[in-house]
């Protein structure tokens, strides 16, 4: 692989989404911040702006790394480049990968913390807290896949909707399975084999759809 091709095209994404990188995690802040005022709705208020702020990294992500390269035509540009298709796609996973891994965990760590060192919050929070951020990586991973492998704009749109709406559903589902519901208020985080489970769930779904991606490519035949 041209690896120093691929490592400007990571560059380049990471310097074009700077600004919305700090922004998310200035966001992200504000979120944390209010969640640990003293009142239920504070703390309601302020788990939707987090989960708005990392479900907002992600589509500002794929739309603005892949599905307008496609529409604004910078795509031929860029192939136009001594670098493959495959190698094209390696590097929008890795700039990808790299700037929301890196800014989810920033977020992560520090609502965890948050959750820990907080005297109002109970630690039972903690492993519900992992698996909802956990399951914003996977949608935003799925959301990525489908953005390389249909290149459209409109199966994307479709993707982000679907993930969305899915996160509804698992929001409901997760707390109210009944292992894991009644550890919430727990003074400690209880780690058990749901939750476990659930977790290891969530990481397959994310290595199958970033091996997808990697196996569709290769059974391209048009990529412009």
């Amino acid at each position: 692989m041209n690896q120093e091709m691929l490592r400007r095209l990571v560059l380049k994404d990471w310097h074009f989404n700077r600004t919305a990188i700090l922004i998310c995690l200035g966001l992200g802040a504000l979120s944390l911040k209010v969640l640990t005022l003293p009142s239920e709705g504070a703390f309601y208020a302020g788990s939707v702006l987090l989960i708005s702020v990392v479900i907002g990294l992600g589509i500002h992500l794929v739309i603005s790394t892949v599905v307008y390269e496609r529409k604004h035509q910078t795509l031929p540009f860029v192939m136009s480049l001594p670098i493959s298709p495959m190698e094209y796609v390696v590097a929008k996973i890795l700039a990808n990968l790299s700037i929301f891994a890196a800014t989810w965990t920033i977020l992560c760590v520090a609502t965890l913390s948050v959750i820990w060192a907080s005297p109002g919050l109970p630690n039972g929070l903690l492993p519900l807290a992992v698996i909802l951020l956990a399951e914003l990586f996977a949608a935003y991973c799925l959301t990525l896949a489908v953005a390389l492998i249909t290149e459209s704009e409109g199966w994307t749109i479709v993707m982000l909707v679907v993930g969305n709406l899915f996160f509804n559903y698992f929001l409901y589902f997760i707390t109210h399975l009944e292992n894991i519901a009644t550890h919430l208020q727990s003074p400690v985080a209880v780690w058990n084999r749901p939750v476990w489970w659930t977790l290891a769930a969530i990481t397959t779904t994310i290595s199958l759809s970033l091996a997808g991606t990697l196996v569709a490519q290769t059974r391209k035949t048009d990529f412009l």
